[in-house]
């Protein structure tokens, strides 16, 4: 967990922060957005102490860090930039293999760093490991990026606005791996950005600033039905429940906040998530954070083996695409005989789940909003 604790930080005669208090939960995605000013990088880099607050504290697992060893610290959280900062006369594999080297890693240990992180990301160690910076696309550069922040296992990593330079489809592309990657790894994940789509896209919480202030904080989902104030509701735009337009896809009605839990899961752990969260069935992933199908508590009562949950995942249930008609997705929910429909993107992540309360929460809004004139 990260706290900041009665934080204070002036630039002359501008106030950034003024008794300042938060904290991000651990192994969450967490989305810092605002206007130009007001003080989310500042938070940010207060994380890993590239700036110092003037007076107060910030906590990571209880441990304040101005006690910490600044090199130290910064070595034990990754850290991603617009300009990715890549060296360029290493190799990939040298430049992932900058923090583990300065950790005093063995060679070996290195190497097969480098050798999973970019089986991650599906690029084949054999084919970029001995390339150069130069050599690689912009997309790609950003992805070595995010490995090197990645390879030394930190249980955080900072990202600002890592991918604002670059083009809308690669971008996409990023935002999917990056999330799929933080789904898989647990780790936590402090993400500044502008852009309101890519914090709906990302975030698990959603945090809003305004002058060095929290104006909400909240899930994506919340945030999207009940947002603030106006300001959070111009940057919603379209997407707004306030909005006069009725849903149009399935991801305007869907929820998206899901439990998921990998096809390797073992069966203890999926009933623990699913007394933890009081729900009946989990959606299943594969080890790349494709959909694999869902597995329900009667299946598991009735199972026969105790050492996993893999053959015991259903793959019949109905799905439907983020982008399809909002209308035909809720007939097609209508005519199911499965209480929800998995909504998954084009590239078959999960993006959340289609159920009659969250069509019949959005269609609400535009009703209360009818009846108010």
């Amino acid at each position: 967990m990260i706290r900041f604790e009665h934080v204070n930080k002036t630039y002359g005669s501008k106030t950034i922060f003024n008794d300042f208090n938060v904290e991000l939960p651990k192994g969450k995605f967490i989305v810092l957005i605002g206007p130009s000013g007001c003080g989310k990088t500042t938070m940010l880099k207060m994380i890993n102490r590239l700036i110092e607050p003037d007076n107060g504290a910030v906590y990571v697992d209880g441990k304040d860090i101005s006690k910490v060893d600044s090199i130290q610290l910064r070595r034990s959280i990754g850290y991603v930039i617009q300009h990715i900062g890549l060296f360029p006369n290493m190799t990939i594999a040298q430049n992932i293999s900058v923090v583990p080297k300065l950790l005093k890693f063995d060679k070996s240990r290195c190497e097969q760093i480098v050798h999973e992180l970019l089986e991650l990301v599906d690029m084949p160690y054999s084919e970029f490991a001995h390339k150069y910076p130069t050599q690689l696309s912009g997309g790609q550069q950003q992805r070595i990026g995010v490995l090197r922040a990645l390879a030394a296992s930190p249980p955080i990593v900072l990202m600002d606005e890592p991918f604002g330079a670059l083009d809308p489809m690669t971008r996409m592309t990023l935002q999917d791996e990056v999330k799929s990657l933080q789904e898989r790894l647990q780790k936590t994940i402090v993400f500044v950005t502008h852009d309101m789509d890519e914090a709906l896209a990302l975030g698990d919480i959603i945090v809003f600033m305004d002058s060095g202030k929290i104006v909400q904080m909240a899930s994506p989902e919340e945030m999207l039905r009940n947002p603030a104030n106006s300001m959070i509701r111009e940057f919603m735009g379209k997407r707004s429940d306030d909005n006069e337009s009725a849903p149009q896809s399935a991801s305007d009605v869907m929820q998206r906040n899901v439990i998921k839990v990998f096809r390797n899961c073992g069966l203890s752990e999926a009933v623990n998530k699913m007394k933890h969260y009081n729900i009946d069935t989990l959606i299943v992933v594969n080890n790349d954070m494709t959909y694999a199908g869902t597995v329900s508590i009667k299946s598991i009562m009735h199972a026969k083996q105790t050492r996993g949950i893999e053959s015991l995942i259903y793959n019949e249930h109905q799905v439907v695409y983020v982008d399809e008609d909002a209308q035909s997705c809720f007939d097609a929910l209508l005519s199911s005989s499965e209480s929800y429909l998995v909504v998954l993107n084009r590239n078959n992540n999960v993006a959340g789940i289609l159920t009659r309360t969250s069509v019949a929460k959005a269609l609400a809004q535009i009703v209360w909003r009818d009846d108010n004139g």
